[in-house]
């Protein structure tokens, strides 16, 4: 049975939301874990890199999918665009060409948005786990010193 677009597309924000859920559940794991013990913080701090490694390497995949989207919408924005200018019953304006072209690639636009957002919020989380570990770091100082 073939999906309909609608149906893709809800299955790609479904997918996006768990993916987006597994890291916001990472991500408030590694954080109550700072209030560790030093030799847990450790281990939390290679925890926390290969996260961020692993988003990182998301981000680049979700990246080559844009651009290969994006590629495909301004090809199909050229044709539509020409098929407006050229063989469309009724003389259209810029304007009214541009509308009937973002009406023909809704759905696609959708979808590059939808990726768009979510590399979003990727960088995101890159920025809160950078933040953890920095924290990671000063505790470990502070927790050295102490030691002394």
């Amino acid at each position: 049975m073939n999906k309909t677009v609608t149906e893709i597309l809800e299955e790609l924000q479904s997918n996006i939301t768990k993916r987006q859920e597994e890291h916001s559940e990472d991500i408030k794991k590694y954080s109550n874990q700072l209030n560790d013990d030093i030799s847990k913080i450790v281990e939390l701090e290679a925890y926390v890199l290969s996260k961020r490694q692993t988003i990182l390497f998301e981000i680049g995949q979700y990246g080559f999918r844009i651009l290969t989207d994006q590629k495909h919408i301004d090809k199909k924005t050229k044709e539509r665009f020409e098929y407006y200018s050229t063989q469309y019953n009724l003389k259209t304006n810029s304007t009214e060409k541009n509308i009937l072209i973002n009406s023909d690639l809704c759905d696609f636009i959708q979808k590059l948005k939808m990726y768009e957002n979510h590399v979003g919020y990727l960088r995101e989380c890159v920025k809160t786990l950078d933040q953890m570990m920095w924290a990671i770091k000063y505790k470990i100082e502070i927790l050295g010193i102490g030691l002394e």
